[in-house]
């Protein structure tokens, strides 16, 4: 069975929607006081953008990591192709996590307050998500260009 719909459209959609509710989601947070309901910092609005962007990663990886890899291969070749897309998501999410990481941990603050009812001083590690979150923002634009790239190219007749 080949599928020879037109994906463009549907993968260009999704993306675009991955792209926005992950902005939305990390740029409407405001993380130094959670109960704070000012400049977006709402439940429903969080939650939808998460919602939302959990949908768009599900529709990608269908159609980035399934169809178009073995699209654009000879049939005796779907499953190396499946396997190498596999292999490269796995290994680009562990980057993924090792460079959050180190931007997280690289923009916290250690900050000593004072306990009011012990009179002791406290200290208490402070993280500002904002690098991390800028990164992950480009990672999905990034995620966005390569499939414009390769869209067009369709396997030879094998």
């Amino acid at each position: 069975m080949k599928f020879v719909g037109n994906l463009c459209c549907i993968i260009f959609s999704a993306i675009t929607l991955q792209a926005q509710s992950l902005y939305v989601g990390e740029f409407n947070i405001r993380y130094d006081n959670a109960n704070d309901t000012e400049q977006g910092n709402s439940w429903a609005v969080n939650i939808t953008a998460m919602v939302l962007f959990g949908i768009s990663i599900g529709v990608l990886i269908c159609f980035l990591g399934g169809l178009m890899a073995v699209d654009i291969v000879p049939r005796k070749a779907t499953g190396a192709a499946l396997g190498v897309v596999g292999m490269a998501s796995y290994v680009a999410a562990g980057i993924q996590d090792v460079v959050s990481g180190w931007l997280i941990d690289g923009n916290s603050t250690l900050v000593e307050t004072l306990d009011e009812v012990t009179g002791q001083m406290i200290q208490t590690t402070q993280y500002d998500f904002t690098p991390a979150a800028s990164f992950w923002v480009v990672a999905s634009v990034i995620s966005f260009l390569l499939p414009v790239f390769n869209w067009k190219y369709r396997k030879k007749n094998v």
